[in-house]
């Protein structure tokens, strides 16, 4: 009998304890839940004080660069994404995008810079990286365009808090407009549309596609496209 009485006893403890565990679980879950909530609403306002960059528009015909300072972003007809031809995941764009402008180890296969002279950054090498993004069909690239537009802002995001910190000790958002300016002039929006959408037969009103050649860079450039 007191061996019954006590696995009894011993029961009973056992589920209070459970009971108590699982309630504390729940209380923290909730409070997990709240802070979870807090932190994405204060993520989503410092995305906001950042520029939203897009593609531009090519406005140099004939203008010849150099290979080296080409990434370029296709997205094909069945939305697969391939990058200087190769097919890439689309969560890799973002790391491939920073390393591609940074060039910290200023690589012969990674874009070439030229440097600016800034009143509070000083002199700072920018880079000549473009971008392009192409897109063989526009009803099927539009959602994954979309996507590939957002991973590379948050590439320039990054490398706008990256030089801010390293220069100023603040993250962008808490730069003054002056400071921000000369942020966003070292680190310059770097995609642009390239033949976006192929028509086999353009209509007559609509302007001729932009043709930019992309060369070798053992070979001799006539004219150098200068971003």
């Amino acid at each position: 009998m007191k061996t019954k009485r006590f696995f009894q006893i011993a029961a009973i403890v056992s589920l209070a304890s459970v009971l108590l565990l699982s309630s504390a679980c729940k209380g923290n879950d909730k409070k997990r839940s709240k802070k979870s909530k807090k932190d994405s609403v204060e993520t989503e306002i410092q995305l906001a004080e950042y520029p939203s960059l897009a593609p531009q528009e090519i406005d140099c015909p004939e203008c010849t660069v150099h290979e080296r300072n080409i990434y370029m972003i296709r997205i094909n007809r069945n939305g697969q994404i391939l990058v200087n031809g190769q097919f890439t995941n689309i969560n890799e764009i973002k790391g491939q995008v920073k390393e591609f402008l940074q060039n910290p180890q200023n690589l012969l296969n990674l874009p070439e810079k030229r440097t600016m002279s800034f009143a509070h950054l000083g002199n700072f090498d920018v880079s000549k990286g473009m971008v392009l993004i192409q897109k063989d069909d526009a009803d099927v690239a539009s959602r994954t365009c979309m996507r590939i537009v957002y991973e590379i802002n948050n590439a320039i995001c990054e490398m706008y808090d990256e030089l801010s910190l390293a220069k100023f000790g603040k993250s962008y958002p808490e730069l003054d407009e002056e400071l921000r300016k000369e942020i966003e002039q070292a680190i310059p929006n770097p995609m642009y549309s390239y033949n976006e959408v192929i028509e086999s037969e353009p209509l007559p009103e609509e302007p001729e596609p932009v043709e930019l050649t992309i060369v070798d860079d053992d070979e001799e450039i006539m004219s150098e496209l200068m971003f």
